[in-house]
């Protein structure tokens, strides 16, 4: 910690769930770095997930799909590459840190770039054997080896962050909770979110919508339940509520009033996804359920031994399971051709975990 480290440069590419998962990270960074600039460069996705926080001091969006233009030789290359470096390199980074896996040739070219043009002295990352332009390297074991959020505590723990777990944020603010609270109006407890959908990366995720329309009508028979439906996924959600009398929600919260109106259910079911990550990081109980991707490496993260019994994952152990990231490959982000994984997870199974939840966080309405 005796090195100076004023300016600091954060790489981070994914979605909502991708970039909830780095502000362990990024806190554990700020608290050991009090005094510097700590940068974020990444895509939009990341502004509702540090903005009106002090994680980050600017939120710097990467022109991704121009700069993977240049990398391929486009007519514009070498001008956008030398633009962008020249203005990283006007910020005089000390340190870059890279949170991504090195996973491909493309990817790994792309990211040896905007570090080397950043002009950092030390550009710290994981390296599974690919990551020659980093000076300060972090095994990487592979997808599951451990969880994607203790992947990050370990990488800035080579600038002296404490690399012990703790939990993800999403900052609300009062208008939020006050949307929150006017979109669950009228509705008797428990309350029960459904999120049917996965984010459009891998739609393949999803469990079968029948089985969502199954698990919530046996709520309402059986505990009284009310439900509301939340996400961008409209025709899919439609049909959900065409069968259960849900409150449908599709796209009417920004991801502050997400996050606040998921502090104020009973129970979030969903999928693996953003909206999950969300109501992890608003505290609230949640059955989570995993095919392709394995819950070692992107489950629910409460960074607290004793809250990590408000999420219960439902999966099916098969061998062939993780498909998608796996070892050190993106593997099969659609899954196979029968997705067993998720056929194989049946509404009873999804139902136990839910009634299990409901009784340990709030009494039992009606008696099994």
């Amino acid at each position: 910690m005796s090195e100076r480290l004023d300016r600091i440069l954060v790489v981070k590419m994914g979605d909502l769930g991708d970039l909830i998962l780095t502000t362990p990270a990024l806190r554990a960074l700020r608290l050991a770095r009090p005094g510097a600039t700590i940068d974020l460069l990444s895509p939009a996705a990341a502004a509702p997930v540090v903005g009106g926080s002090d994680l980050v001091d600017s939120h710097l969006r990467l022109p991704q799909a121009r700069l993977e233009a240049a990398l391929r030789g486009g007519p514009l290359g070498l001008p956008t590459l030398a633009a962008f470096s020249a203005a990283l390199r006007r910020r005089r980074y000390d340190a870059v840190v890279l949170l991504q896996h090195l996973t491909t040739a493309a990817g790994t070219a792309k990211y040896a770039a905007l570090m080397v043009a950043s002009g950092a002295r030390r550009r710290v990352g994981l390296d599974n054997g690919r990551g020659i332009f980093l000076t300060d390297r972090v095994a990487d074991a592979g997808f599951g080896a451990r969880h994607e959020a203790e992947h990050w505590l370990r990488v800035v723990a080579r600038l002296g962050a404490d690399p012990r777990p703790r939990p993800t944020e999403l900052p609300t603010s009062a208008a939020d909770h006050a949307r929150a609270r006017a979109l669950l109006a009228g509705l008797p407890r428990p309350i029960v979110a459904i999120h049917a959908g996965s984010g459009p990366y891998s739609p393949a995720r999803r469990w079968r919508a029948d089985g969502f329309v199954a698990v919530a009508r046996a709520l309402v028979e059986r505990r009284r339940a009310s439900l509301v439906l939340l996400g961008t996924e409209l025709e899919l959600n439609a049909g959900v509520a065409a069968a259960t009398g849900a409150r449908d929600l599709t796209g009417q919260t920004t991801v502050g009033q997400l996050a606040a109106l998921l502090g104020r259910v009973d129970l979030l079911i969903c999928n693996d996804g953003g909206v999950m990550h969300a109501g992890v990081a608003a505290n609230a109980p949640v059955v989570a359920i995993y095919g392709l991707t394995h819950p070692r490496a992107w489950g629910p993260w409460y960074g607290d031994p004793a809250r990590q019994a408000r999420a219960e994952v439902v999966d099916v152990p098969l061998p062939c399971r993780p498909c998608f990231y796996r070892g050190h490959r993106l593997g099969w982000r659609d899954g196979c051709a029968t997705r067993d994984c998720l056929a194989l997870v049946s509404p009873a199974m999804v139902l136990a975990a839910a009634a299990r939840q409901l009784d340990r966080w709030r009494p039992a309405i009606v008696s099994e």
